[in-house]
C-alpha cells in the first residue's frame, strides 16, 4: 500500500501510522506555551518563573497561577 509516497506492508500498517499522527497532533495541540518573562517588581530582572533567579524574590501571582492550574 501506497500513501502520499509512503510505502505500507498492508493497510494495519497504515492504520498505525496515521494513528499515531493524530495521537501525537493532539498532543501537539494540548501543550501549554511557554510563559512569557516578565520583569521581576524588586529588581527589574525579566525572567518566567516563581522566583528571580538574581535577587531571589517571589513572584506571589505566578506561584497562585501555577497553584491553580495543578
Amino acid at each position: 500500500m501506497k500513501v502520499r509516497g509512503m510505502k505500507f506492508r498492508d493497510s494495519d500498517d497504515a492504520y498505525e501510522y496515521f494513528r499515531q499522527r493524530e495521537v501525537d497532533d493532539a498532543a501537539e495541540r494540548a501543550r501549554q506555551p511557554a510563559p512569557i518573562p516578565q520583569l521581576c517588581h524588586n529588581c527589574g530582572h525579566a525572567y518566567a518563573g516563581a522566583i528571580c533567579p538574581l535577587c531571589k524574590e517571589e513572584r506571589p501571582a505566578y506561584t497562585a497561577l501555577k497553584r491553580s492550574a495543578a
